[in-house]
């Protein structure tokens, strides 16, 4: 398998097709990393994804309590 480029279009194909697409319709070989990082979500923007639905959803208990606690301050 080989990873190869044109006009923003990452590819993963087998070495025949590769060397075919490279020599004779202008695409490029790139790294398997550069394709990765284009096609795969980062972690981070996952784990921000996951913290804001976090943020957004309370159970039925953690309501209740802050009502409760509310109650309490007034």
């Amino acid at each position: 398998m080989k990873t190869i480029f044109k006009n923003g279009v990452y590819d993963r194909v087998n070495e025949e097709v590769a060397d075919s697409n490279v020599r004779y319709y202008g695409w490029k070989y790139v790294p398997k990393s550069e394709w990765k990082a284009t096609t795969r979500t980062s972690k981070t923007e996952i784990q921000t994804v996951e913290a804001n639905k976090k943020e957004k959803t309370l159970s039925k208990k953690t309501q209740r309590r802050l009502v409760i606690k509310e109650n309490q301050r007034q």
